[in-house]
C-alpha cells in the first residue's frame, strides 16, 4: 500500500509538473496560462508519445535508441565495453586528445564499440539498453534498488565509513540521469579522494594537537 501511494506524487512529477515545464518553455507562458495550451494541442497530444518524444533526456533517449534500431534493423551490443573509456578522463585533455600519443586512438576505439550516437547525456536506461538490450534495463534497475537499499541500510549504521556510504549514494542520483559506472568512478572517486584528504589531514593535526599538549603538561611538571 506504501509504494502504491509513493507512485501518487512520483506520477504528479512526472506527468503533471512535466507537462506544465514542456508546455510553459514550448510557448513561453507560465501558470495556469501553460495548461491552457492544452486546448491547442490536444487533438494531436498524445500522453505516451509527449512521455517518450518531449520528455526530458531519461526518457527520450531510449526511445531515440529504440527508434533507431527498429530503422536501421538492429545493431551490435558491445555489452559495456564502451564505459571503460571512463577511465581515460582522469588522463589530462591535452595529453588525451594529442593525435601523436596512443590515447586518441583508445578514444576513438571506444566510441566506434558503441554504435549509436547517444543523447548529450544519456541517461541509464538508455545505456542499459545500448549495452546489453531489454536485458540491461532489467539489470539496471534491479542493481539501481539493490545498491538504494543497500547504501541506505550501510548509511543507517553508526561507523568510522558511514560518511564515505553516504556520500557514495548521493552519486545514485546522478546514474540516473546518466551513467552509474561513470558516476561513481568519477564523481564517487573524487568524493573519496577528498574524504582521504580531509582524514589525512585531520590525523596529522590532532597528533600534533595531543604532541602539544604532552609537551606542555611535561614542562608544567618540571615547573613544579
Amino acid at each position: 500500500i506504501k509504494i502504491a501511494l509513493m507512485t501518487i506524487p512520483l506520477l504528479g512529477i512526472l506527468f503533471v509538473f512535466g507537462i506544465y515545464r514542456d508546455f510553459a518553455y514550448r510557448f513561453g507562458t507560465t501558470g495556469l496560462e501553460a495548461f491552457s495550451k492544452y486546448d491547442e494541442t490536444s487533438i494531436n497530444f498524445d500522453v505516451l508519445d509527449w512521455f517518450y518524444y518531449h520528455n526530458v533526456e531519461g526518457f527520450t533517449g531510449l526511445a531515440g535508441l529504440i527508434n533507431y534500431k527498429r530503422e536501421t534493423g538492429g545493431f551490435m551490443y558491445d555489452f559495456g565495453i564502451s564505459e571503460l573509456s571512463i577511465f581515460l578522463n582522469y588522463i589530462p585533455n591535452s595529453i588525451r586528445n594529442d593525435p601523436n600519443l596512443f590515447f586518441l586512438d583508445i578514444s576513438n576505439f571506444f566510441k566506434d564499440i558503441y554504435q549509436f550516437s547517444a543523447s548529450v547525456v544519456p541517461s541509464g536506461v538508455e545505456l542499459s539498453f545500448g549495452h546489453f538490450g531489454l536485458i540491461g534495463i532489467l539489470l539496471y534497475f534491479s542493481l539501481l534498488g539493490f545498491l538504494t537499499a543497500y547504501f541506505h541500510y550501510q548509511g543507517k549504521k553508526i561507523g568510522p565509513h558511514q560518511v564515505t556510504i553516504l556520500l557514495l549514494s548521493v552519486q545514485l542520483l546522478s546514474g540516473v540521469r546518466g551513467s552509474l559506472f561513470g558516476s561513481i568512478m568519477f564523481f564517487g572517486l573524487a568524493d573519496l579522494i577528498t574524504m582521504w584528504i580531509y582524514r589525512v589531514k585531520f590525523k596529522i593535526y590532532k597528533t600534533k594537537i595531543n604532541e602539544t599538549s604532552s609537551y606542555k603538561k611535561t614542562q608544567s611538571h618540571e615547573i613544579t
